[in-house]
Formats: structure tokens, C-alpha cells, sequence
């Protein structure tokens, strides 16, 4: 029971060009959804990557503000010369938080997650 064996060969043509034109307007898709997959992995992977350095840089500005207002209080309060001492000498140390210094060491060195661009 084929049902192309009651059409004409006229029609018969007609039906097969339309069934290509199904394949290739198929195929074209396939091709596109795997283009923009691509395009989306690239948005994503690069970035969000910027995305998330952006962040942690925010983050450690906002450490190091914070910081500062905190030692500008503690002297504005007349709390003692030590503790004041002590806390500004933690912000400028290396390996505590993201002092300036230790921004710009991690920048010339190139090891600090906001400053990597090899990501």
C-alpha cells in the first residue's frame, strides 16, 4: 500500500523536492543550534570568568575600605596607639585580606584572581 504509487510523476517530483527541502531546512538548524551552543559556552566560559574576577575585586575594595574607616574611627574615638598601629599594620601586611600593597604585588606578579587574564 505505497501511497506514491497512485500519484502522478509530476507530483512524485514535486513530493521529493519537498521532502530535500525538509532535510537541508533540518539540517541548517542542526547547524545553527550547534553554532549558537558554541556561542553560548564562549559567553559563559569568558565571561562569567570576568564576571566572577570583577566580583572578587569589588570585594577586596570594599575590604580595604572598610578597613581604612575602621582605623580612621578607632583614631577619631582615641582608642589606643597600639591597637590602631596594630590594625593599619594587618591591612598593609601580605596574606591578610587584600591590602593595597599586596593588590599591587599580586598585579605585578600576576597571580591574583582579579588581575589573571590568562583565564
Amino acid at each position: 500500500m505505497n501511497s506514491s504509487n497512485n500519484l502522478k510523476s509530476g507530483q512524485k517530483a514535486l513530493s521529493m523536492q519537498v521532502l530535500i527541502l525538509a532535510v537541508v531546512i533540518v539540517i541548517i538548524a542542526c547547524i545553527g543550534l550547534f553554532i549558537q551552543k558554541s556561542s553560548t559556552s564562549a559567553i559563559f566560559n569568558k565571561g562569567f570568568k570576568n564576571y566572577q574576577r570583577s566580583t572578587e575585586l569589588l570585594k577586596d575594595i570594599n575590604s580595604v575600605t572598610a578597613n581604612i574607616y575602621k582605623v580612621k574611627n578607632m583614631v577619631a574615638a582615641g582608642q589606643d596607639s597600639q591597637e590602631i598601629k596594630k590594625v593599619s599594620d594587618q591591612q598593609i601586611q601580605p596574606g591578610h585580606g587584600c591590602g593595597i600593597p599586596e593588590c599591587i604585588k599580586r598585579k605585578n606578579g600576576g597571580n591574583h584572581p582579579a588581575f589573571n587574564t590568562a583565564a
